[in-house]
């Protein structure tokens, strides 16, 4: 698996969310996810 996943690489499958602030800070800065990607392609966003 280590050949597919692991890491943020070229090729690699990624699933990833980009939150709006610091969760080791902020716990609650997971509730504000600004950005989605499922497979290596981004998920739209609704308003």
């Amino acid at each position: 698996m280590s050949d597919i996943t692991g890491t943020l690489d070229p090729g690699k499958s990624a699933d990833l969310i980009a939150v709006d602030g610091d969760p080791l800070v902020d716990p609650t800065a997971v509730q504000r996810v600004g950005y989605v990607m499922v497979g290596g392609k981004p998920i739209p966003m609704k308003d």
